[in-house]
């Protein structure tokens, strides 16, 4: 969108779409759409189709339908499901214009409501543009139609119009005595609470009001009928949250926004798609809760708890302390506990269960599946006498070598000739290898210490890299815990730990 064009401020706009007997368990339409000032030609308007299902709606219903009919003046472009995965075939979406017209619609079917694996909440994000030849464009006016069918063949459903005008509806908090905001010159807003007429107001000659009202308790329902030139126009909003001291966010959103800051950014590398879609849609949430004007502490808690949810089944340890309560940072690691640690994350959390052809390894050793996993993926391999040997220490050269079959790294500009690493030394390719790709360095005197043992802080120093984990300091600082009692917060290592162990 053309920056300044047009002034998009996300409203709901709550349609309540009746059964025959507005049972409870109906499935429900609702439009989130933008209240818009002087659209422009070209210029891209955002709306969020949602459909909310009641519990167990998947043993109820069969199938469900929405189509959307937009105002001549606009044309979809673009159309996306959000937060949930649904296989392909049991869905569709389709957009259209009709022959003697310029009118749009975008139709979104599911012809198997078990496939959504108890979602409650579908979303569908539509993008139209303002078509060539209109300015200013105020009063877009679309349709809505939601029909569902249950299992015994039965049809509910209903039409919604919907306009949308310039109105914008500053947040309400808790407890305040007046209600702000702009819509066009002169024109009537009643406010109700319920059935009960609580305020009225007109805006002046350009368009801003100001209602005294008497104060509301946070969550309460408020119901705006604003008298539009187009037609009576009807929003919902609840009752926020009593204002901070000093007019700052809250504890609560500003630990949405840095959860949303966080998660938003986490690496992909590694996860599962399903483990994407989560991350995904709890983002989306959130970024949607700190943009609603209408927004609840219990909506706030619910976004914060996805994105928590999210984060920790994004964000799992591939190291672990020790039973006494200690890390050991500058303990050795033994070729056993980096074979566990690789299959964790090459298994996404599994300890692997193949067995191993080494001589040295039994089957009932706690490590016996990783250096099987291990064996087979040809990523850690053992010696010419057939021997594993689990118990050795692992050196800097042998996790260089391991690093660089499993990145699969071919030597690049930039890898450094650190004096004690010959020509001839058996690693050379492997050390220059990580070393230009930016995953193991050398010490301040240019050597690089080949044969010494790597130590468990440089283990998951080098894994956070590999799997493209930043440690956020600021973050970890604020909302995360330190369980182990030689792990100061001074040290070098310290976030890379708390990273690599998830806390």
């Amino acid at each position: 969108m053309r920056k300044g064009s047009v002034a998009l401020v996300l409203l709901m706009l709550l349609f309540l779409l009746p059964t025959q007997a507005q049972a409870s368990g109906e499935i429900r339409g609702n439009l989130v759409q933008p209240a818009v000032q002087d659209a422009n030609a070209g210029d891209v308007i955002t709306y969020d189709l949602q459909i909310l299902f009641p519990e167990g709606y998947q043993y109820i219903y069969r199938s469900m339908g929405a189509s959307v009919k937009f105002d001549p003046r606009v044309e979809p472009i673009s159309q996306e499901i959000i937060g949930v995965s649904i296989p392909e075939g049991y869905y569709r979406i389709t957009d259209s214009r009709a022959a003697t017209s310029n009118v749009s619609f975008v139709t979104f079917s599911v012809s198997d409501l078990t496939k959504l694996q108890g979602t409650q909440t579908l979303n569908l994000r539509m993008q139209v543009k303002v078509r060539d030849g209109y300015s200013k464009v105020n009063d877009l006016k679309n349709t809505m139609v939601l029909t569902y069918m249950d299992m015994n063949g039965n049809e509910f459903g209903n039409q919604q119009d919907v306009v949308t005008d310039g109105t914008q509806i500053n947040p309400i908090q808790a407890y305040t005595n007046t209600i702000t905001g702009k819509t066009n010159p002169n024109t009537r807003i009643d406010i109700y609470r319920g059935s009960t007429l609580v305020a009225q107001g007109v805006s002046d000659e350009s368009g801003n009001f100001q209602i005294v009202i008497n104060p509301q308790p946070e969550g309460a329902e408020l119901r705006f009928e604003i008298y539009a030139s187009s037609g009576k126009v009807t929003r919902t909003m609840v009752v926020g949250e009593e204002e901070a001291p000093g007019g700052q966010p809250s504890n609560d959103v500003v630990k949405l926004q840095d959860y949303v800051r966080v998660v938003e950014k986490m690496s992909n590398t590694n996860l599962t798609q399903e483990q994407i879609f989560q991350k995904n849609a709890a983002v989306s949430m959130g970024q949607y809760l700190l943009i609603k004007s209408n927004v609840t502490s219990e909506e706030i808690g619910n976004g914060i708890r996805s994105l928590e949810t999210a984060y920790e089944q994004v964000r799992l340890p591939f190291m672990n302390g020790y039973p006494d309560g200690t890390f050991a940072p500058t303990k050795s690691m033994t070729r056993a506990e980096v074979a566990s640690v690789f299959t964790k994350i090459m298994t996404k959390g599994s300890m692997g269960n193949s067995f191993s052809s080494f001589r040295d390894v039994s089957d009932s050793k706690w490590y016996a599946g990783s250096i099987g996993y291990m064996e087979k993926t040809g990523v850690i391999s053992g010696y010419l006498d057939g021997t594993f040997r689990p118990e050795n220490s692992i050196s800097r050269a042998e996790f260089a070598a391991l690093i660089s079959k499993y990145m699969k790294l071919n030597t690049g500009a930039g890898a450094k000739n650190f004096k004690d690493v010959k020509s001839s030394f058996w690693a050379k390719q492997y050390i220059d290898q990580v070393s230009a790709a930016g995953l193991m360095n050398g010490r301040e005197d240019g050597s690089f210490g080949p044969n010494d043992k790597i130590t468990r802080q440089e283990v998951a120093t080098v894994l956070n890299k590999v799997l493209q984990r930043v440690p956020d300091e600021n973050f970890i600082g604020k909302y995360g815990s330190n369980p182990f009692k030689d792990v100061n917060r001074n040290s070098w290592a310290y976030f890379q730990i708390m990273e690599a162990t998830a806390n």
